[in-house]
């Protein structure tokens, strides 16, 4: 059988660090083929030049056989390849129909001889198929972010692609809507089609991949095996060279409450309910899980802490002081750290360098000078040292930060809302798409955080990251605590809270 997918001898580089070294790949009609490795293995750029975004420096392409080149994403439409970013190409001020017909404008069963009601219906109909739930009239800048992936996964599934690529498709659905999705890319796949599938979850590996990749450091180490044939840990081992472990700690009792929240109420911009008398403590040295299905407040409660959203109701007090109308300075100032969902919107500027994203939030409290003088030297100094310290792989003090993988993005962030002194730490999705020891170390400065008296939240859609990491779980459903739990947790009682049932 012709491969659908091939990749023979591709080189690409950045700035003169080489992302893929001879890396090959090669996907079949009718497999779901997973891709693995760490963050900055090269994964990601390697179906970024399937996809036309990039253009490899050397090597060859070939789609069903023939040699192509790919000089964008329409030629890409054109050969029938497809692909889901795990950093999404969304346009925020549309809805989601609007963004689904523009996609397909130039070409697809969407395009411009489509009405706006047609698109509405299909949408109906293809999420209804795999099982996500989406309002097609929503816009996306009011959806949250396990929202914004089920429009675009959507979206690729409507655009009649015969080569899908999904990159960590279900690093923000719940493990319900990430089994709906996976067995329908399997049926997907028996139609004749190729899936690839890049993710970090070894489960899924082996409950719905035909084939496994796997890539080190630009290189291809494993390729086109069945899974079957392999072991978790021989797995892990082929991804990071060794299996990674993280620290497993008893429960913290806490300290004082730190941070309270009181009957917040929020709407949305439509004016449906967001928060709805919402009330949560943070106590000192102790992490508190919030979880809960996408859509459900998550991100405006992180809004209201991060000071991008006042309250319209209730009492936000952070160490004994009740706050008004709090800006993201005076939170700042105050010790209120976050890492937000969305690290390229919220938390980097991706075309200034590592440096200055590392400096940026040490302006105001003069580690690095003032905005009248700032010290460059300490500046260069203290971010080699943060590179160092967090592992951030790809980048020197004068990389662009949108030229590093999601992964290495992240260990910035981190590095630097965790350099210095922290009263609250708010903890958004912090490893949505980082691999097996890059979560592992995101966990291990959270617990490092909290020996240091810091009260920790954790929002997360992932159910075994907050029941790894929590200290006490709160359940939010429809912008309401539905339920609270001191560690260790029982899964199977959160899991049913968060999809409605007492």
């Amino acid at each position: 059988m012709t491969a659908a997918l091939e990749f023979h001898g591709v080189h690409k580089s950045f700035d003169g660090n080489p992302a893929l070294v001879d890396a090959f790949f090669t996907a079949e009609r009718g497999e779901v083929h997973a891709l693995l490795g760490e963050n900055g293995a090269g994964k990601s750029t390697l179906m970024n030049i399937a996809c036309g975004l990039y253009a490899p420096d050397h090597g060859v392409v070939k789609v069903d056989g023939v040699s192509a080149v790919i000089d964008g994403p329409l030629a890409a439409s054109a050969l029938g390849i497809g692909m889901v970013h795990q950093h999404f190409k969304l346009v925020e001020n549309m809805t989601v129909a609007e963004n689904v017909a523009i996609c397909h404008m130039a070409s697809g069963p969407a395009g411009t001889g489509e009405s706006l009601n047609a698109v509405r219906k299909r949408i109906g109909d293809v999420s209804r198929q795999i099982g996500f739930e989406i309002d097609p009239d929503r816009r996306i800048d009011t959806l949250s972010v396990s929202e914004q992936q089920r429009t675009e996964i959507i979206k690729v599934m409507m655009g009649g692609a015969e080569i899908l690529i999904l990159d960590e498709p279900t690093a923000v659905l719940t493990d319900e809507e990430s089994l709906r999705l996976l067995d329908q890319l399997k049926i997907f796949a028996g139609q004749g089609k190729s899936v690839v599938l890049i993710t970090h979850k070894l489960r899924e590996v082996f409950s719905h991949a035909d084939k496994v990749t796997v890539m080190r450091a630009g290189k291809t180490v494993e390729a086109g095996r069945d899974p079957a044939q392999l072991t978790p840990e021989e797995l892990s081992r082929l991804m990071v060279g060794e299996a990674a472990e993280s620290e497993n700690l008893e429960p913290r009792a806490g300290g004082d409450v730190v941070l309270e929240l009181k009957h917040l109420s929020a709407q949305r911009a439509n004016g449906t309910t967001a928060l709805d008398d919402l009330s949560i403590e943070l106590r000192a040295g102790q992490v508190y899980g919030l979880a809960g299905v996408g859509g459900n407040g998550q991100t405006e409660l992180a809004e209201t802490l991060m000071g991008l959203r006042h309250l319209e109701t209730g009492e936000f007090s952070l160490g004994g002081e009740m706050l008004k109308r709090p800006s993201p300075r005076a939170l700042h100032a105050r010790g209120l750290k976050c890492i937000p969902a969305e690290r390229y919107i919220y938390g980097l500027a991706g075309d200034l360098s590592v440096m200055d994203n590392f400096a940026v939030s040490h302006l105001n409290n003069k580690k690095f000078g003032s905005l009248g003088w700032i010290n460059r030297r300490a500046i260069l100094r203290g971010t080699q040292e943060a590179i160092e310290e967090y592992d951030i792989l790809g980048a020197t003090p004068t990389t662009r930060a949108r030229l590093l993988s999601g992964g290495n993005a992240q260990k910035l962030v981190l590095a630097r809302e965790m350099t210095g002194e922290s009263r609250v730490l708010l903890a958004h999705s912090p490893t949505r798409g980082l691999d097996i020891r890059a979560c592992a170390a995101v966990h291990d400065y959270l617990r490092s955080a909290c020996k240091k008296g810091v009260a920790i939240l954790l929002i997360s859609e992932d159910l075994d990251e907050v029941l790894a990491v929590s200290d006490r779980v709160g359940v939010i459903n429809k912008g309401r605590l539905v339920g609270e739990f001191d560690a260790p947790v029982a899964r199977d009682a959160v899991g049913h809270l968060m999809v409605g049932h007492a």
